[in-house]
């Protein structure tokens, strides 16, 4: 079962953008806190969210969903 429960705040900008294939995308970066009071930011992509959809830095999320890793393989530069 891959289900992820993100409480915290937006610590920068939300981004929005539109894809090639036309579904929107709304990048934000959430920070929350772990018991000892140190800060640790995670990065979640919205697909397609509602139109209606505005947040700003500093608005506190709960974010439901699944956690989706992307490898990017380096290139090794001569």
């Amino acid at each position: 079962m891959n289900i992820v429960v993100l409480r915290g705040r937006i610590s920068s900008a939300p981004v929005a953008r539109e894809l090639a294939s036309g579904s929107r995308l709304l990048s934000l970066e959430v920070t929350t806190r772990d018991e000892s009071g140190v800060a640790i930011s995670a990065p979640v992509c919205w697909f397609d969210p509602p139109a209606a959809t505005a947040y700003d830095q500093g608005d506190e999320v709960v974010v439901v969903g699944e956690v989706k890793r992307r490898d990017r393989k380096s290139t090794r530069l001569n």
